[in-house]
């Protein structure tokens, strides 16, 4: 659903939909998809507070742009799947690999 509205350039759609993404992203990437859907609804209270609007959506959609077009590849040293969902197994925190 996220991927139809981006490739309809319903960005707004697409950034209230990722905005909710736990798995497959860093808190950065999760920060700033969060600041980029907020920035379309608020544009002007960013900008009062003197952050560049559009430069935030911009950042947000580049990284939409990642998830919307990679079908199976590695993110944060895991294999995640178009879903953002991680293979069988994955390395937990201390080296320790965790079966699924």
């Amino acid at each position: 659903m996220m991927r139809d509205h981006f490739h309809a350039g319903r960005m707004k759609e697409a950034l209230a939909i990722a905005k909710s993404f736990r798995i497959g992203l860093s808190k950065q990437e999760r920060q700033t998809i969060l600041r980029a859907y907020e920035c379309t609804v608020w544009p002007e209270q960013f900008r009062a507070l003197g952050i560049d609007d559009a430069e935030a959506v911009e950042k947000g959609v580049g990284i939409l742009s990642v998830l919307c077009t990679q079908s199976s590849s590695k993110r944060n040293g895991r294999q995640v799947d178009s879903a953002g969902f991680s293979e069988s197994s994955f390395t937990a925190p201390g080296g320790t690999v965790m079966e699924t």
